[in-house]
């Protein structure tokens, strides 16, 4: 058995010696960022071992990807060029929804040096960001995660079940999905969920697999954000939990698991902390509102 705790670090004088500490596991060469977690008793479930901080990372050309931590979430996006051999990956291999994500903190160039990651909690895909399903957004759902040992067929205490417990849309029967007859004769007795259908896959090509795609994409679309209607006037200022300060570059703020750092850029809906960890991206304005960051 073996529990992780939000923020516990993990270290290796290799990429592969790292993931060992971190799982128990015995990988001479590791080069994947995902680890699948069949053998820990969690299948369909992958460890995530990848840089959080915006940089791209993956192989060239047409497996490159960007990942920003901001708060509870995560924002996965393909950034090569051509997006045709990951779409029909993906179709064939499913999403890979539930992920326990280790986010990279330190990494000498080369194959040997110093690797250094920590547990960021185990992550639900949430959203998809584009049509294609190329950028995606995944949520917390668990900040403490036991999983047991490679080969170990005791109890465990986390299972796939507590991924899903505020996940409502992956219940949804395909049924519910508005398929077409074609699809759902295909659908029928492999497939009976949204979730299902994100995690299996489907190894089609041409209109059915555009067809799953698409509804995909309505079932997991991220709401429109809608304009806040305008405060009625009064005599008073409205109530909030924090209160939101002038922001600006070079600001001093403090976190309160990260300590104390200075805002180092100010970009659409976000903005980036420089703390004694490293530099860390939080979403605007409700980083203040909601206490994440303070002013000093």
């Amino acid at each position: 058995m073996k529990t992780f705790h939000l923020f516990d670090n993990f270290t290796g004088n290799s990429y592969a010696d790292m993931i060992n500490h971190a799982l128990g596991t015995n990988f001479d060469d590791y080069k994947e960022s995902g680890v699948p977690l069949d053998e820990f008793g969690l299948p369909g479930v992958i460890a995530w071992f990848v840089f959080m901080d915006g940089s791209t990372h993956g192989y060239p050309p047409d497996y490159l990807w960007s990942n920003r931590l901001i708060d509870d979430t995560i924002i996965e996006e393909l950034v090569s060029k051509n997006h045709t051999k990951v779409i029909q990956k993906d179709d064939r291999e499913g999403h890979y929804p539930l992920r326990l994500a280790f986010e990279l903190l330190e990494c000498e160039k080369g194959f040997k040096g110093f690797y250094k990651c920590r547990f960021v909690g185990a992550f639900v895909l949430s959203h998809f960001l584009r049509q294609d399903l190329t950028a995606r957004e995944y949520v917390r759902v668990i900040d403490k995660f036991t999983l047991k040992s490679k080969g170990d067929f005791g109890k465990i205490l986390n299972t796939k079940t507590d991924f899903f417990k505020d996940m409502p849309p992956y219940a949804t029967p395909v049924e519910e999905m508005s398929f077409s007859k074609t699809v759902l004769l295909l659908l029928r007795g492999h497939i009976s969920t949204a979730g299902e259908l994100l995690e299996l896959g489907l190894d089609a090509k041409g209109a059915i697999a555009d067809e799953i795609r698409q509804k995909l994409y309505e079932h997991f679309k991220k709401p429109e954000e809608k304009t806040p209607p305008a405060p009625i006037a009064t005599s008073k200022p409205l109530p909030g939990p924090f209160p939101v300060p002038q922001i600006y570059v070079g600001m001093a703020v403090s976190h309160a698991i990260y300590g104390d750092g200075n805002i180092t850029q100010i970009a659409d809906k976000h903005l980036t902390v420089s703390f004694p960890i490293g530099e860390k991206q939080f979403g605007m304005p409700h980083c203040f509102a909601q206490g994440f960051l303070k002013a000093k």
